[in-house]
C-alpha cells in the first residue's frame, strides 16, 4: 500500500503519499495504480511531482510494473528525475513560440535538403501553405533567374562548415519573382556531420 511506501534521496521513513503534492491529478493517479494495481494495466508509465523536504518539486517519471508474475507478486516503482526532460520541453516551447511569430522567413531541412519546417512568414511571403512544402526541396522557390555561381558559393561554403550570407530571386506560388536574403548554416551534433540546414 502507498502508506508503507518509503523513498530515498533524504526522505528516508516518510510514506510516498506524503512527498506528493495535494490535489494533483497525476499523482491521485499514481496513488491509485499502487493501491489497486490490478485495475490498470501494468508496466505503465506517468510523470507527476516529488515533494522535497523545503517545499521545492522536482518532476519526477515514474515506470510501474509487476515484480515477478502477477497478480500476486508486489508492484515495482522506479522513478527518475525528469528534471532535464521537462527543461527540454520548455526550450522547445519556447523556440516555437520565437520562430512562429518571427517577422522573416525561416525554413529548416534535414540533411538530405528534404523540407522540415517552415514558419508562417515563409507561407505568407511564398504564399505555399506548410504542407504544401513539407516534404519537397528548397528548389520548389527556385525562379532561374539565381546564378549557378550563387548556389556553388552557397555550398562551398556550408561544405567547409562556413555560415552562407546571400540573395536568391525566387519564385512565389503565383509565379511572381521576389528578392530574398538568407543566412544559411548547416546543424550537426559533432564536427562535419550536417542533420539539418537551416535558412533564416
Amino acid at each position: 500500500a502507498a502508506g508503507r511506501l518509503t523513498v530515498l534521496a533524504g526522505n528516508v521513513g516518510r510514506s510516498l503519499h506524503a512527498l506528493l503534492p495535494e490535489g494533483d491529478a497525476q499523482s491521485a493517479k499514481l496513488l491509485a495504480i499502487i493501491n489497486d494495481p490490478e485495475s490498470f494495466e501494468l508496466p505503465t508509465a506517468l510523470e507527476s511531482d516529488l515533494l522535497h523536504r523545503d517545499g521545492s518539486r522536482a518532476p519526477i517519471c515514474w515506470n510501474l510494473g509487476w515484480r515477478g508474475t502477477q497478480p500476486l507478486a508486489p508492484t515495482l516503482l522506479v522513478g527518475f528525475d525528469a528534471s532535464l526532460i521537462r527543461q527540454s520541453r520548455t526550450a522547445a516551447a519556447m523556440f516555437q513560440t520565437v520562430v512562429d511569430n518571427y517577422s522573416g522567413s525561416i525554413l529548416i531541412t534535414d540533411a538530405q535538403r528534404v523540407i522540415l519546417y517552415v514558419n508562417p512568414a515563409l507561407s505568407r511571403m511564398t504564399g505555399y501553405a506548410a504542407t504544401e512544402v513539407i516534404g519537397k526541396t528548397p528548389s520548389l522557390f527556385k525562379s532561374g533567374q539565381t546564378s549557378d555561381e550563387v548556389y556553388r558559393r552557397l555550398w562551398e561554403a556550408l561544405d567547409s562548415g562556413a555560415i552562407w550570407k546571400g540573395e536568391f530571386i525566387n519564385r512565389r506560388k503565383d509565379g511572381e519573382f521576389f528578392l530574398e536574403r538568407k543566412t544559411i548554416a548547416a546543424i550537426g551534433d559533432a564536427p562535419g556531420k550536417v542533420d539539418y540546414y537551416l535558412a533564416i
